[in-house]
């Protein structure tokens, strides 16, 4: 344990001998997070961007630049962990306080692009900018950089991370802020009192409680959570991956005024704080969710028990695990009395850090891996301390970037209105999911607010009633059964049964809804070219995935537009395109999965090749392809870095494209080969041949018995169809890959490959090991040949492909970042910036 004194002095001669550091205070870092030293081993892991904390402003005004930056120094001079940093000594995780240095405020002119689109530019930079993540062993953990759309109109992003700062302590600061920032704009002093007692002090002072007190906590925790069996109650729609992932969204609920209202009313009336009314509500839905009785859920609290701790930024909140047991005949009323004894209890053992719990209670546990709790419910309260920036309108601006640290976040703000911002791991549920849970969560809270006699195994019936109701509300639903209006779509509706296995099938069902495949798609547009005389490219469902909006297709007459290869599959999104290349068959829905899992803020698109529609000669070398899809890309991303990826005989084309990219000066980030070899070196005897299609035959059975049992049919038939309408343009290509030389590419290559795989290409002549010097990395995917991009594998393909970008172009921020230091105070000029995902901030709002 370090103190003051000696000691203290000690440390920092160890810190300045062992770093080479100038200390003006070190000492060992209090464990809030039981993951916390593997964020500073390793800056690049997902979970440490999901714990950036960003606060955007949009100013309008005149701003005195010059005056904000200096109003951002002097915050960081007054607040220790904001120029803090943190090594790893002797197993110990110690920050480090250095001394104040000068903080660069970046400027980037938007003012020069087109005023429709600036805005949405400047959002789209700042949530790769609040993304990046934070080196903790090195970087200042404040980040700023403003935005300039016009002479009086901005855009500041400050990013801190949640090791040194909470979401009170963003509130001091944008406090402290708009009133540095009056005086300096104005010519006059800074008018904040100096504080002597500073955020080392604090931990000094735990430190030394927790001397004669710790064992008294650590026993609390263990009796509180003893026997508990991980707090888990919602289930997942998706299986969870065997990597933790932080991929998250919202879905937002506001309650009446009447209910708030009847809310407020009920604490004061059992003699609890809204908090404890929100808790039990919660609590009392997840007992009726799980069939549990035992039920615990996480919330933060605030943890500052002095006006010294008040005043101060840094990280103070901590998690406590609140725990009540519920039966059925409990009445609610019963239940508010319990959780206000279980609140006020753990309440009295808040502070020791919730990483420290862990650790006591979990010592073997997976540092990755949250075993503790699913559900984080967290009541925030506007700031007490109004704020104004003298002579500026200053708005806080909320960013919904996309992560989440854990399951289900319940984020509540009771005012006028009760809102309900739920967070949730958008790998692990679906939209429908979540918005379930919160009508479900706002028919418990009417309830216990009308009726608080009601018993907690009522409230089954109640929730069913509910839905129940709904659902008749919803008749007729909006994708209510449409037939068909002419003879075209009449066809297409015996088409669509017929292949689909279902009726009746309406001309707005979508195919993807009604359970079709890739394909069970290839199935249905080879029906369609014998009925109709028409072929159509198999891409054309991506766009057109409904009778209605088919039938338009095969109506339209006259000349067909000008052949593209390329083809939009999810045009959206804030990070930069991955472009996905075609198999050996031309095909490209296989990538409308991989385009889903990877996110809506990813955008993809595909290339499918000349010839596919039967009116054009499919090009017949690999260099030709490679060389006409470069152009249509740079018709998309003039300029790189780019992201490539191929399945199969497409992974060969990516290779090529990479090749002749990086020929032109261009780089490539992401090169992944998805079940690709060099198909040059395969041994094609008589005896090869017939082994690989009893290898072929052996894998689709053990697919086939793992296929879910409502789908055995639709597989055995997709499967039997791909085995007897081989078309020749999927011969063509297939010639064209066994023909291809490769080249050795300087650059990195990611290889993903199934756990299973086929004898011919299981030879190290067909690898890549001695074609690729850039590095290659192989990832391997638990399914047989032919599934990477079939559910449920897919998933994990989405997962290692989206880390790939979001660690490119964090690196690629990190450089322009290190860059607009150099400049410091000088503008910088626009230039289009990758995107990754961070989680949403709640401008500094003080926890309740």
């Amino acid at each position: 344990m370090i103190g003051a004194g000696t000691i203290g002095e000690r440390m920092i001669e160890i810190v300045q001998d062992y770093f080479g550091l100038t200390a003006e205070d070190s000492f060992p870092a209090p464990k809030w997070y039981f993951q916390q030293m593997l964020w500073v081993q390793n800056p690049w892991h997902p979970e440490n961007s999901a714990y950036n904390y960003p606060l955007a402003l949009r100013m309008h005004g005149p701003l005195d630049r010059s005056a904000l930056e200096r109003s951002l120094q002097e915050i960081v001079r007054r607040h220790q962990p904001l120029r803090s940093v943190f090594r790893i000594i002797e197993g110990r995780l110690i920050q480090i306080v250095l001394p104040p240095q000068s903080l660069p405020l970046p400027v980037v002119d938007l003012s020069n692009i087109c005023e429709s689109t600036r805005e949405a530019e400047a959002l789209r930079f700042a949530v790769a900018d609040a993304n990046r993540p934070f080196d903790l062993s090195r970087d200042p953990l404040l980040r700023s950089r403003l935005w300039r759309f016009g002479p009086e109109d901005h855009l500041l992003l400050l990013t801190t991370h949640h090791i040194v700062s909470d979401n009170w302590s963003m509130a001091i600061l944008l406090r402290e802020l708009s009133l540095v920032y009056g005086a300096f704009s104005a010519g006059q002093p800074s008018p904040l009192p100096e504080d002597s007692f500073q955020y080392g002090d604090f931990v000094r002072r735990q430190q030394k409680r927790f001397e004669q007190k710790e064992s008294e906590y650590i026993a609390f925790w263990k009796e509180q959570l003893a026997g508990r069996d991980s707090f888990h109650y919602v289930a997942p729609n998706h299986a969870r991956p065997q990597s933790p992932t932080y991929h998250g969204t919202h879905e937002r609920l506001t309650l009446d005024q009447n209910l708030a209202n009847a809310l407020k009313t009920l604490g004061p009336k059992e003699k609890v704080s809204p908090f404890m009314v929100l808790l039990a509500a919660f609590q009392c839905l997840l007992c009726r969710y799980s069939g549990q009785n035992d039920i615990g859920v996480a919330s933060c609290v605030a943890n500052r028990q002095s006006s010294q701790d008040e005043r101060m930024v840094g990280h103070f909140s901590n998690h406590v695990i609140c725990r009540t047991g519920l039966a059925d005949n409990s009445t609610l009323r019963e239940v508010l009395r319990l959780v206000r004894q279980t609140a006020l209890t753990a309440y009295s053992y808040q502070d020791l850090p919730f990483g420290s719990v862990v650790e006591k209670l979990e010592p073997a546990s997976d540092s990755s891996r949250n075993n503790l709790f699913q559900a984080l419910l967290v009541l925030t309260e506007a700031p007490k301390d109004k704020w104004s920036f003298s002579g500026l309108d200053v708005t806080p601006l909320p960013l919904d970037v996309g992560t989440t640290a854990f399951d289900l976040i319940v984020w509540l703000k009771l005012e006028e209105k009760l809102e309900i911002d739920l967070q949730y791991n958008s790998d692990l549920f679906e939209p429908d999911t979540i918005r379930q849970i919160l009508a479900d969560y706002g028919t418990v809270l009417s309830i216990m607010s009308t009726n608080p006699e009601a018993q907690v195994g009522e409230l089954g019936i109640a929730l069913l009633q509910k839905e129940s109701c709904n659902h008749q509300r919803l008749e007729p639903a909006p994708q209510a059964y449409v037939g068909p209006r002419d003879s075209i779509e009449s066809e297409l509706v015996k088409v669509w049964e017929a292949v689909l296995d279902k009726r009746p099938v309406g001309i707005e069902d979508d195919f993807f809804e009604l359970g079709g495949t890739s394909l069970l798609a290839a199935r249905l547009f080879a029906k369609i070219e014998e009925d109709f005389k028409l072929r159509i490219p198999l891409v054309t469902l991506v766009k057109a995935p409904t009778i209605n909006k088919l039938a338009k297709v095969i109506h339209l007459p006259g000349t067909p537009d000008a052949w593209h290869s390329m083809v939009t599959i999810q045009p959206s999104g804030v990070r930069p395109p991955l472009f996905c290349i075609h198999g050996e068959s031309g095909h490209l829905l296989m990538y409308r999965s991989l385009a889903r899992y990877m996110g809506p803020d990813q955008p993809v698109y595909g290339l499918q090749p000349q010839g596919i529609d039967g009116k054009q000669a499919p090009l017949t070398r690999i260099e030709d392809m490679a060389a006409r899809y470069i152009k249509e890309i740079q018709m998309i991303q003039p300029e790189g870095p780019y992201f490539l990826a191929g399945y199969c005989m497409g992974g060969t084309i990516a290779f090529e494209i990479a090749q002749q990219l990086s020929g032109q000066g261009q780089r490539v980030d992401l090169l992944a080969l998805l079940d690709t070899y060099n198909w040059r070196m395969m041994q094609r005897t008589f005896l090869h041949n017939l082994y690989f299609n009893v290898q072929k035959l052996w894998f689709s059975c053990q697919h086939f018995f793992l296929t879910t049992s409502s789908k055995k049919l639709s597989s055995l038939q997709a499967r039997f169809h791909e085995f007897t309408n081989e078309s020749g343009l999927a011969e063509c290509n297939r010639r064209a890959a066994c023909a291809y030389v490769p080249k050795v590419y300087s650059g990195r290559v990611l290889h993903v490959r199934p756990a299973r795989q086929y004898a011919r290409y299981n030879r190290p002549e067909m690898d890549w090991d001695e074609l690729v010097t850039g590095g290659l990395e192989v990832f391997c995917v638990p399914s047989y040949p032919a599934q990477l991009v079939e559910e449920p594998f897919v998933r994990d393909l989405a997962t290692k492909l989206r880390s790939c970008i979001s660690e490119s172009t964090a690196r690629e921020n990190s450089i322009a970042d290190a860059e607009a230091r150099a400049c410091e105070h000088q503008s910088v000029s626009f230039s289009p910036r990758s995107t990754t995902t961070a989680h949403e901030t709640l401008c500094g709002l003080p926890v309740s």
